[in-house]
Order: structure tokens, then sequence, then C-alpha cells
């Protein structure tokens, strides 16, 4: 099992930094590996009150709990008003971001907002160990610092304080919806629609869709995308993240370049005719709230891999006896590799109607000349070519949407197949590079909105 990281994040670290500031007996080194081996079996924590369940030496998980206690009300007060004070912290708020600047002012203000001896906190365990903090206990407190990592408003509902309600009441209104909530499928599609900002000089007529794509003008944007990218995100395992996903896509890029120099057709002699697309083909396509895609329409391919495989069997002079759509899915699967070989993909993460954690990979849209490529390929999608099913429901989208989602589903099946094996008990990993879904609902594993998006 990979070895995790605890305290990715500054609040983080300083959760942990000030239990280990008041650890005289150097107890809490034992808990990090009952942490890292995932012998926290469940946590659950209402405010102040953090109650889990640690597997020990014994068949049975010992019960463990810890009470943080409430900053006094004045101190609370003092401190709110102090960051509805300060412009600097309400801006960084509004993005919702905790600024270290907070732990500042409270530290001038002297009000600990962490603990500052053991006695402070309330902890029980109901193993044999005398000891305070026991390693079940230290075990939780590791766990808590990812906690604090996806969601560092946590730090201060430990203490009794709900920043965005107390400072709703200061007339700063910050969405918590939005701070801590992943968007669902049926979002990722709505906010599509919003028009990304235009660069300097960027031409805003319509490009023409009748015109040759031009991918020569594709920027590498591998080394800028990964700079926006902390080495060790909340969500990442311990190694250094940005060099295993530089590592991977410098991986995809070069299967993507052998994909698009390659010939047209290859091996069509020993595939069965079947498998090619056929004069009537129409494909179409249905996606509902778990991202599962449904294909109908075709003769031939019979999943989406299949199709992705015809689609690069086809030389270009084959495309004028088939259907409208099919070209269009053409010209989006060159787009698709172009991308790839240039690193203009990025990883977006969502909730999925079953509660898992899903992440697909999307063109880096905020870049004009991507842009302009998947704006000139929309108007060649029929309106229907691709639906979202919601129970009964079938909701259209728009052919902006349609282009978008189709290459972000092209971009997910060619960086799983191109990407190098995982680990099979490394969850992130497999999240980006296999599966594009994880249960991230165990202790310590709540992902954070912002955690994987760098566009």
């Amino acid at each position: 099992m990979s070895r995790q990281t605890f305290g990715l994040t500054w609040w983080g670290q300083q959760w942990l930094q000030a239990l280990t500031h008041i650890d005289y007996d150097n107890r809490l080194p034992r808990g990090r590996a009952y942490a890292n081996k995932g012998a926290v079996k469940h946590l659950a924590v209402t405010g102040g009150e953090i109650h889990a369940k640690v597997q020990g030496s014994r068949p049975h998980p010992y019960v463990v709990s810890l009470n943080v206690p409430a900053l006094a009300l004045g101190d609370a007060a003092r401190l709110l008003d102090g960051i509805a004070g300060d412009p600097a912290l309400i801006a960084r708020l509004l993005n919702k971001e905790l600024d270290p600047g907070v732990l500042e002012l409270a530290r001038k203000l002297g009000i600990a907002v962490f603990p500052t001896r053991w006695q402070d906190l309330g902890m029980h365990c109901s193993c044999p160990d005398w000891a305070v903090p026991c390693k079940h206990l230290a075990a939780v407190i590791y766990v808590l610092s990812r906690e604090i990592d996806a969601d560092p408003f946590r730090l201060f509902a430990l203490r009794g304080v709900d920043l965005v309600a107390a400072l709703k009441v200061r007339d700063i209104h910050i969405d918590a919806q939005i701070a801590t909530a992943l968007p669902s499928v049926a979002d990722l599609l709505q906010r599509q629609e919003q028009p990304a900002p235009r660069a300097s000089g960027e031409n805003t007529g319509n490009p023409d869709p009748l015109a040759p794509l031009d991918f020569s003008a594709l920027p590498d944007l591998t080394e800028t995308l990964l700079r926006v990218l902390p080495a060790r995100p909340a969500f990442s395992s311990p190694d250094d993240f940005r060099e295993v996903l530089q590592r991977t896509q410098h991986q995809v890029a070069k299967s993507a370049r052998r994909e698009l120099d390659g010939p047209r057709v290859r091996e069509t002699k020993d595939r069965s005719a079947g498998a090619r697309l056929q004069p009537q083909d129409r494909p179409r396509f249905e996606l509902d709230g778990n991202y599962s895609l449904d294909l109908t329409g075709l003769t031939g391919p019979s999943d989406w891999h299949g199709l992705l495989q015809a689609l690069g069997d086809l030389d270009p002079l084959q495309l004028q006896d088939l259907q409208p759509e099919c070209s269009a899915l053409f010209d989006l699967r060159l787009l698709a590799l172009h991308l790839l070989a240039h690193g203009a993909a990025i990883p977006q993460i969502f909730a999925l109607a079953d509660h898992a954690t899903g992440l697909r990979w999307i063109p880096a849209w905020l870049d004009p000349i991507v842009r302009h490529l998947l704006q000139q390929i929309a108007p060649t999608l029929p309106e229907d070519l691709l639906r979202f099913r919601a129970g009964r429901r079938r909701r259209a989208l728009s052919l902006l949407n349609q282009t978008i989602t189709l290459c972000s589903l092209m971009l997910d099946a060619y960086v799983r197949a191109w990407a190098t094996p995982q680990a099979s008990n490394d969850v992130v990993r497999s999240l980006f590079f296999t599966s594009g879904r994880a249960r991230l609902d165990g202790p310590g594993k709540a992902p954070s909105p912002a955690a994987s998006s760098l566009g």
C-alpha cells in the first residue's frame, strides 16, 4: 500500500504542527503508521465532536472520541469582526479561500485557534493503552488533517465557528455550497454554456465550419498547465503528483503523436467488415448522472472503443460515403489526438449520481486556439447527437456542449488506454488514469472542488 502524506495544505500542516509542538512525549508518530495503513475505519465529525473507529490488534475496532472545545463567544466575535474589517481576507474568502492571514489575525488578537496542550482536547479510546494520546487517537488526529486539507473551513467548525454563517450576519455572503460541493454531471453540462473570457486581440467572429481544421497553431500547454497544480494537492497520494501527471502526459502525448503519424487504415484485412462504419450508420449518444454512455444507431461498432477504432481506420476519402455525424466525429477524434499531443487536456472532477467521485479529461477551453477549434466543429454536429438522460427525461445539449463532451469522452478513452497501469490500491491514480471514478468518502478522503482543476 502506498504511503500517505498528511498535512498537504497550509492549514492541514498547521493543524499537525500545532499538535506536534505540544507532543513532548513523541506519541503522535505512532499513529501515523496506523493512519497510513487505513486503520481509521469510520470517522464522524459534528462540530467539535469527533467519533471514530480504529482497527487495532484485536478483532473489533477500538472506539475513539475527541472533543475540540469551542472558542469563547467573545473571542469568536472579535476574530469575526477582524476578518470582516480586512478587505484582503474577505476577497480571498469570496474566492472560496481561507487565507493564512486569518491565523495571523487570531494571533495578534491573542486567540488560540489550535489547541495549546493535550488537556485542551477531550480524548478517549477504548484500547487498554493508558497513554494519551494513544496510537489510535493519534491516527484520528492525522486523518483529521486530511479533512482540513479538503476543507479548511472545517478547522473553525471544530472550534464552534461557522465562518460562512457568521460572516453572513455581517453582510458578507459566501456561497457555502460552491465552496464545498462537487458539481454533478448536469452541473458540468450547464456550466459549459458560459462563454470563456476572450484573449486580447482574439477574433470575436464565428469560425467557418466549412474551413479546413488547422491544428498547426495549437500551443504546447503541458508545462503551462502543470505549473498551476501544486506539487502535492490535497487530493493526491504521497508522491509528487505533479511529477506523476507530467510523466503520464508525456507518455500519452507520445502515443497520440504516434497515432497521428501512423497510416489511416491499419490491418483492415484482419478486421471483420461488421466493425467498420457503414453508409447507413447514424450514431446517437446518451449520458446519465453516472456519466455512463449509451450508444445506438450503429450496425458495425458495438461500443465507444469500437467506434474510435472504426474512425481511426477511415480514410478521409471515405467520409463522403458516410453520414454527416460520422464526419464530425472523425474531426473530433483528430482534435482529441492533437490536444493530447500538445498537453492541452485538463482533468475535471465531479460528483456521480451514485455518490462516487468522477473525473474526466476535457479540452483546455481557456486557450483561444483550442476554443476556436471547438467552436469550428460544433456547427457540424446534429442537434440531437448527444443527450443527457435524467430518469425518463432526456435533455438535448447545445452544439458546443455536445462538442466539448464528446471530445472529452475521446480524451478519456485515450488517456486510460495509453497511461501506464497504476497500482490497483492507488485510488487517486486510478481516478485520473484508469477508471475515472472512485469512492473518496472514507475518512480523510473528502475531495475538494478545486483540487483537480487546472483550467
